[in-house]
């Protein structure tokens, strides 16, 4: 059912028939993207070993039934509230690194093109003196900046 709904937060029982609750946290943390979904677990069992059991598996809290609605709302909004804090963290961090791939990808495409527009310019501008020559070395210098721009490319693929 959870990988049907892909909720925000899980609030699990230990003992259930079939799949016990540490089995079905196990479960749930293999799933790609359920990772880091809150977990909690409501529970009648209230062993200390069973409690350090839960969170050792990973749970991010357990509580013990009876449970007051005061104490089942504070669980899951202090873990909702920390799961938007590290989306946020998640996204400013994305955004950075999408900020210096960019920086780095026009830093390392200017040189070529400069190269590009500089040997294309003489050329126009000189077309009717060029010697051969000169030809072929502004075209093996374009050849060279496109070179390197199709490798750039080629990379990020």
């Amino acid at each position: 059912m959870a990988k049907a709904e892909r909720p925000d937060l899980i609030i699990c029982d230990v003992r259930m028939p079939e799949m016990d609750g540490y089995q079905t946290l196990s479960a749930l943390r293999d799933l790609p993207g359920f990772s880091n979904v809150p977990f909690i677990f409501l529970t009648a069992s209230i062993e200390k070993s069973d409690m350090r059991r839960g969170m050792v598996s990973g749970a991010d809290d357990y509580l013990t039934k009876p449970c007051k609605p005061e104490e089942l709302i504070e669980a899951v909004t202090t873990r909702l509230a920390r799961q938007a804090e590290l989306k946020c963290e998640i996204y400013k961090r994305a955004e950075k690194l999408r900020e210096n791939v960019v920086h780095l990808l026009s830093t390392e495409m200017v040189g070529p093109l400069d190269g590009i527009l500089n040997m294309t310019f003489e050329m126009m501008r000189d077309s009717s003196e060029l010697a051969p020559e000169k030809v072929f070395v502004h075209a093996r210098h374009i050849n060279e900046s496109v070179t390197r721009l199709n490798q750039l490319a080629k990379s990020l693929t």
